[in-house]
């Protein structure tokens, strides 16, 4: 917020995501003591992200209404989505429910980050219409995180 706050910027990035791959019980305390009302210690996690997600739209817009935002998760949302795509099941490895971004509007725009070619598990192909699509039903901005390392 400090940079929001302080220089004359149009957009803010948040690069990746937040919650280790195989996170363990390191806030299993915590959940015992706060989360009441969730079934799961992963549902718990994927609320704490989405509220964080939340308060930083609200305090971006609250600032600077016209600022954009978004952030860059990983390329496979969940396995099977969409269909024939299979790799990290970001939804549970990471608590990270992009979905969830999208459709109550707390990102202006989502930038996955697909580093993968055309064809297999992880098929360019589907999974760059899959996101657009994803983005401009709930009428959010999708831009393409390419690796170009890997051009060639």
């Amino acid at each position: 917020m400090d940079v929001v706050k302080r220089y004359d910027i149009d957009a803010v990035h948040f690069d990746d995501y937040f919650y280790l791959d195989g996170m363990g019980s390191e806030d299993a305390k915590t959940f015992q003591t706060y989360g009441a009302g969730f079934t799961s210690i992963a549902d718990w996690r994927r609320n704490n992200v989405n509220t964080l997600v939340k308060m930083i739209n609200d305090s971006i817009k609250s600032v600077k209404p016209y600022v954009k935002w978004g952030i860059s998760p990983r390329g496979i949302w969940r396995p099977g989505y969409p269909s024939g795509i299979t790799g990290s099941d970001n939804y549970n490895a990471i608590y990270c429910d992009a979905m969830a971004w999208l459709r109550t509007q707390t990102i202006d725009y989502i930038n996955p980050q697909l580093y993968w070619a055309f064809g297999g598990g992880q098929d360019y192909g589907k999974l760059m219409p899959w996101w657009a699509d994803s983005a401009g039903v709930h009428n959010r901005h999708m831009y393409v995180g390419h690796a170009v390392y890997r051009i060639n």
